[in-house]
């Protein structure tokens, strides 16, 4: 019989990290990381799918706050 024994998985990443990821290493635009998300089972808090915009906001949201000139 084989055994039981509990395989240790990472946690998956939660979907601004992912979609950072996406946009910064893979170089990925919107509905590419749209697709990605979806493709990887990811899904958003509300609704049943991704949408480039929605994307842009999370993105956009998770931007560390940066000094303006003036």
């Amino acid at each position: 019989m084989p055994s039981r024994a509990r395989s240790r998985r990472e946690p998956a990443p939660r979907p601004p990290e992912r979609a950072r990821q996406l946009r910064d290493e893979d170089g990925l635009s919107l509905r590419e990381i749209v697709a990605a998300l979806e493709a990887e089972g990811i899904r958003p808090k509300r609704g049943e799918r991704w949408h480039p915009e929605t994307v842009r906001r999370m993105l956009a949201q998770e931007t560390p706050y940066t000094l303006r000139h003036r």
